[in-house]
């Protein structure tokens, strides 16, 4: 860590996390810019209709993935109870990375 100019793992750890958080968020913008371009014509039936299919596959892969009974799958409903959940744990499993982290230096 000290030959890459970070004086601690704390500092590394913030530096990674910020780092991911920016790249997951230019990963939204360049594909919700993709999407707009894409589908500027004006919808029609057929192409709602793949829309709609698209987005059930999306949904049924993502569960999958996941698991239908992980907290993450709160992330892909709507319910603002299920995201405040989600991001409740989001937020204590950082915390309690970065008390490992902080742990590891001392």
């Amino acid at each position: 860590i000290q030959k890459s100019n970070f004086s601690s793992y704390e500092e590394f750890s913030w530096v990674f996390f910020v780092s991911v958080i920016g790249f997951a968020i230019m990963i939204y913008l360049t594909s919700y810019a993709l999407d707009k371009y894409k589908h500027q014509s004006e919808p029609t039936q057929s192409n709602l209709q793949r829309r709609e299919s698209m987005k059930r596959r999306a949904k049924t892969y993502a569960v999958d993935k996941m698991g239908e009974r992980s907290v993450y799958s709160f992330f892909l409903g709507k319910n603002w109870c299920g995201w405040m959940i989600a991001l409740a744990i989001l937020g204590v499993q950082l915390w309690v990375l970065f008390v490992f982290v902080i742990g590891a230096e001392q």
